[in-house]
């Protein structure tokens, strides 16, 4: 997304959140957040998320895909958004989280309507 959707404006906003993500980590004693723990990086999230909802709620990043700000708040839903989106779009978020099957029912590809007769 940040690659072949943003802007360079928005790209930039968005690294300045990652970084903003990995100062906190930081502070929290844990490294960069990808080097962390998954208990650190689940405690950092959960922090973000509550600061999230606690705030107003922003314009979603679904509407048209883009990141309102570098804010924290909306850094955090931008980033949740785009990581959903990412996931149940793609193959194995749709078909076996979703359980979406495009042709749903038996496949019959050479049915004979009843009365019809072939040529």
């Amino acid at each position: 997304m940040l690659a072949d959707w943003f802007e360079a404006d928005e790209r930039e906003r968005f690294r300045k959140g990652l970084a903003r993500l990995d100062a906190l980590a930081r502070e929290r004693g844990a490294g960069a957040f990808a080097a962390a723990s998954e208990a650190q990086q689940t405690e950092i999230l959960g922090a973000l998320e509550q600061q999230a909802l606690a705030a107003e709620p922003g314009p979603s990043l679904l509407i048209g895909y883009r990141v309102p700000t570098a804010a924290p708040t909306e850094f955090f839903t931008a980033l949740k958004e785009l990581t959903l989106v990412g996931y149940y779009t793609s193959q194995i978020g749709a078909t076996q989280e979703l359980h979406w099957n495009p042709v749903p029912g038996r496949f019959e590809p050479c049915a004979h309507r009843a009365g019809v007769s072939g040529a």
